[in-house]
Formats: C-alpha cells, sequence, structure tokens
C-alpha cells in the first residue's frame, strides 16, 4: 500500500507505508487474508485528513456516490446501504437476491449495482425498487458481473471478471443508454478485471487486474470502440 509522504505528514503517519495501514487496524483479525494489494496512485494530499470507521457495515464492497454528495455500498448478505457521510451511519434501503459488487449511480442518484449469480445489473431507484437494467450477453455469459462505470453519453461499462480458477476468462462489457444486452467490448480474455474507470476526457478506461496485481488501460477510439491495451502497473502475483 503505497503513499505520497505528504499524505504521511498530513495523516499523521510514521511508517514508511501510510494511510490504510492504519485503516487496517480495525480488521486485526482479518489481517492474515488480506491478500489482494492495495494501491493509492496519483493523489494530492490534503493539507490534514482523518480516518473514521463507519460501523454497521457487511463486508462493504465498493463505494459510490450520488448528485447530492450521498454514498452506497453494497454488503455480502444482499443488504444494499445508504451511508450519510455527515453523521458517519448507514442504513439499508434495499435488498437484493443474490450478492452484489461494484456499483454506479446516475443524476437522478438511480443505484447500479452488479450481481454476481444472475449475470445482470440491478438498478436500484431511491426509495429502493428494483429491476433489471442489463442482461449478459447469449454467446458469452457473465461469470461474475463485477464493476459497472457510466460515461457521459449513458453507456455503461462493466467488467466481468471470470470464474477466478486463474485462467485468463475476464471480460469488459459495454451496455446502450437505457440497458439492455450487453456486447463485449473488449475482444481479447483479461486476468480477472475488477474495478473500472473512465478518465475526464474519456481516452481511456482503467481497470484493476485482481489475480494480475497490476492496473491496466484500454484506449477508447473515437466511435467507442476499445483500442490499445496497456498494463500500467504491476506487483507481485498472487500466484507468486
Amino acid at each position: 500500500i503505497l503513499a505520497s509522504q505528504d499524505m504521511k505528514v498530513a495523516g499523521g503517519f510514521d511508517g514508511a507505508i501510510g494511510t490504510f495501514e492504519k485503516a487496517i487496524q480495525y480488521l486485526d483479525p482479518l489481517r492474515s487474508q488480506l491478500t489482494v494489494p492495495m494501491i493509492l496512485i496519483g493523489l494530492e494530499a490534503p493539507k490534514s485528513f482523518r480516518i473514521v470507521h463507519i460501523k454497521g457495515v457487511d463486508h462493504p464492497e465498493s463505494i459510490a456516490i450520488g448528485p447530492r454528495g450521498e454514498a452506497y455500498t453494497t454488503g455480502t448478505g444482499c443488504q444494499v446501504y445508504r451511508v450519510d457521510l455527515e453523521r458517519n451511519a448507514v442504513s439499508v434501503f434495499a435488498s437484493t437476491r443474490n450478492r452484489c459488487l461494484g456499483q454506479a449511480v446516475d443524476a437522478a442518484g438511480n443505484l447500479y449495482c452488479a450481481e454476481t449469480v444472475l449475470g445482470a445489473v440491478v438498478k436500484i431507484t431511491p426509495d429502493g425498487q428494483l429491476s433489471t437494467y442489463a442482461s449478459d450477453p447469449d454467446k458469452r455469459p457473465f461469470m461474475c458481473a463485477n464493476y459497472p462505470a457510466f460515461d457521459r453519453c449513458g453507456n455503461m461499462y462493466l467488467s466481468d471478471s471470470g470464474d477466478w480458477s486463474g485462467q485468463l476468462n475476464g471480460g469488459l462489457y459495454k451496455i446502450p443508454p437505457g440497458g439492455g444486452p450487453a456486447r463485449l467490448w473488449y475482444s481479447e480474455s483479461l486476468d480477472t478485471p475488477n474495478a473500472i474507470a473512465l478518465d475526464a476526457a474519456e481516452d481511456y478506461l482503467y481497470f484493476v487486474e485482481t489475480f494480475g496485481s497490476a492496473i491496466a488501460r484500454i484506449a477508447i477510439r473515437a466511435d467507442g470502440s476499445a483500442g490499445v491495451f496497456c498494463l500500467l502497473y504491476t506487483s507481485p502475483s498472487p500466484r507468486d
């Protein structure tokens, strides 16, 4: 876990490795199980900050921020949480049939969650109503829908991590505005793609490779199709 020197000073961290290492102190019983590397890249250090432990969530998976500054996450027990960042409190406002992973929020405050079992993206309205927003393609069903992200035109990109067998069978998909069947966006299989994000100019789609212990990006061409793959960062793999 990496932190800039400025972040260490601002956060009062005295060790060579900063920020999240302190947060993990809340998770002492799980320390031996935390095998996926976490990396902070390109963050500007604030003048001061503090780590706050928000209690009452069941293994939160990702955080999505809504249009009014509200935060959302999901739990292992199919909970869908709304997080009040002012009070550092959570509430369950919906439940899904199966566990969900990554989330994205639209301008109207609707939440979109990657559902791991059904192979779908679930839409959840602010009042907790659920519907299927996107389904897997017929020719290549999702093995583990993991993380969605919107572009400014309303297209959704979605990572599928594959079957977690160690084989390269993950993929990146694209879903048209309004939802519907997904289509494979990048033609080649990928190594357990997990969280994804677009840059501000929407020139690249960035993603984490879990088993590859890497951060990569794929260029987004002017017509919206996938361009060149580039590996940006690698660390020792859990396979080694």
